[in-house]
């Protein structure tokens, strides 16, 4: 799968203490994913409200699917799974960051991401992104 072209973000993955670097943000998004679904091998088995909340977007969009035919742009995952790789920068943050959460992993400890931003190449603030992840899920 790997992407190398203009549209491109070189990013650096850390899964506890493993970096890679990849010269496509998609790729190192899947082998983030396949690395948490490595640690907890139950993370798509949760209970159907859990899986609706990491699976789904707010406006219907799927993330992630039991069948190919869900996402737009599809890609297979390690446990069987198929993930939606045609998200910006800020979609595969906030996805990443609920999946750690219900994985119980910690960013900064367990995870890092360390990515431009695609439009202005700037690094992108993930602590800042996952606050405010963590303050919506506080209101619900």
């Amino acid at each position: 799968m790997k992407r190398s072209d203009n549209r491109s973000t070189p990013t650096t993955a850390t899964f506890r203490g493993t970096a890679k670097e990849f010269l496509s943000e998609q790729d190192a998004y899947v082998w983030m994913l396949d690395r948490f679904i490595s640690y907890e091998p139950q993370l798509f088995t949760q209970p159907a409200s859990d899986l609706r909340f990491l699976c789904h977007g707010a406006r219907g969009a799927t993330y992630f699917s039991q069948s190919k035919g869900e996402p737009r742009k599809p890609h297979p995952l390690s446990n069987g799974w198929y993930v939606e790789l045609n998200l910006g920068n800020t979609q595969k943050i906030l996805n990443l960051g609920k999946l750690a959460s219900a994985a119980r992993l910690k960013y900064g400890v367990d995870w890092k991401w360390d990515a431009l931003n695609q439009r202005t190449r700037v690094p992108i603030d993930v602590e800042a992104i996952l606050a405010e992840l963590e303050s919506a899920e506080q209101h619900l």
